[in-house]
């Protein structure tokens, strides 16, 4: 089932991404403006850019100490979610710096948590844990003594319910950010207006994510443990993870702008991500 349940999805995929090509919004350019900006954004933003890099090394290092040192599975498994969510909130406050720099040029490179921060890792959680509680309904599912063919087929219904989620809710955060008044509903009205173009968006920037994901895991196979090598492996996955972060967020705003150019016309007039758009 899940053999048939993955070739489903990608025949679906790429389906999605050859009608996305000839969306109004051009979610392939829109990447392809986030990668070519990513360099500059580097350069010009260091401070942001190191603050990105060690958050993104928060991450593997609170899941292996909630690992080594809780014993019991529920309690690990609720220190784990924790510490996502902590770690969501910390990726939220980071995000709203990239959004706002790019789209209104405000160039703050510190955290702050003043309201509109708040407002924003509220939506951001509120979201993620939407996302969490789905992704584990298949889980408690078995684990609550469900045949395993039930929980399977469970993980196939929320497989593409947790996408089209996904899809729908991927805007929140950006609108948040630059403070639209009802972020959920700007999302959701948003992914209706540009579901193809959005859908194409969620599902290249998770391929990335799959991609790099893949391919340290067969260079890690032939690297010894106590190799010096290994340093140099987990350095290149957590830039790897830092990158692919800032070329999402900085082509979720892009979209966001682009579906809502009657909102933004004056932000992103004339700016070099829209270059070639029109």
């Amino acid at each position: 089932m899940r053999l048939a349940l993955s070739i489903i999805v990608i025949v679906v995929s790429v389906a999605i991404l050859g009608r996305a090509w000839f969306s109004e919004i051009r979610p392939f350019d829109i990447l392809r403006q986030s990668l070519v900006r990513l360099p500059g954004f580097v350069r010009s933003r260091w401070r942001l850019s190191l603050m990105i890099l060690l958050a993104c090394l928060l991450l593997p290092f609170g899941s292996l100490v909630a690992g080594g040192l809780i014993r019991l599975p529920a309690l690990r498994t609720g220190a784990g979610l924790i510490w996502q969510g902590l770690f969501t909130a910390l990726l939220a406050l980071i995000a709203i710096r990239i959004h706002r720099g790019l789209i209104k040029r405000e160039i703050i490179d510190g955290l702050r948590f003043g309201h509109r921060e708040r407002r924003m890792v509220a939506y951001v959680i509120a979201v993620w844990l939407a996302m969490t509680i789905l992704k584990l309904i298949p889980i408690a599912a078995l684990e609550a003594g469900a045949p395993f063919a039930a929980a399977r087929i469970l993980e196939a219904l929320t497989t593409p319910l947790s996408i089209l989620l996904t899809a729908a809710l991927v805007l929140v955060g950006p609108a948040a950010s630059l403070d639209d008044p009802t972020p959920l509903r700007t999302a959701i009205s948003s992914f209706r207006a540009q579901p193809l173009a959005i859908l194409a968006i969620v599902l290249l920037t998770q391929l990335m994510w799959g991609l790099g994901g893949l391919a340290l895991a067969l260079v890690a196979t032939g690297i010894g443990i106590d190799s010096p090598l290994q340093v140099v492996t987990i350095g290149f996955s957590i830039a790897l993870i830092a990158a692919v972060f800032i070329v999402s967020e900085q082509a979720l705003a892009i979209a966001l702008t682009r579906v809502r150019l009657n909102v933004y016309d004056e932000d992103t007039r004339g700016r070099d991500y829209n270059a070639d758009w029109h």
